[in-house]
């Protein structure tokens, strides 16, 4: 079985397939990427929501660096982590 990055380059190069002119080329493609991503738990993520996560931690970053120590800071990085994983949005 594929591992990592094996993984997700399969996986790109399946969805680029599924845009084939071939109808049963792309069918094909489509269901074999739906099948690795879910034996593997892959999720499609757009990269407007990426670069919104990387700003939130960038701001909570700030913030926990504003408020001296180690421990405020991975309490307050883990708050978020949890917030964000409950299906809460911030902003």
């Amino acid at each position: 079985m594929a591992e990592g990055k094996d993984v997700l380059e399969k996986v790109g190069k399946l969805v680029a397939l599924a845009q084939s002119d071939n109808e049963e080329e792309a069918r094909t493609a489509a269901m074999q990427a739906t099948r690795l991503m879910k034996e593997h738990k892959l999720v499609v993520v757009p990269l407007a929501e990426i670069e919104r996560i990387k700003v939130m931690v960038g701001e909570a970053n700030a913030l926990a660096k504003k408020y001296e120590g180690e421990g405020t800071r991975k309490m307050m990085l883990g708050a978020l982590a949890g917030y964000m994983l409950a299906g809460n949005k911030m902003l």
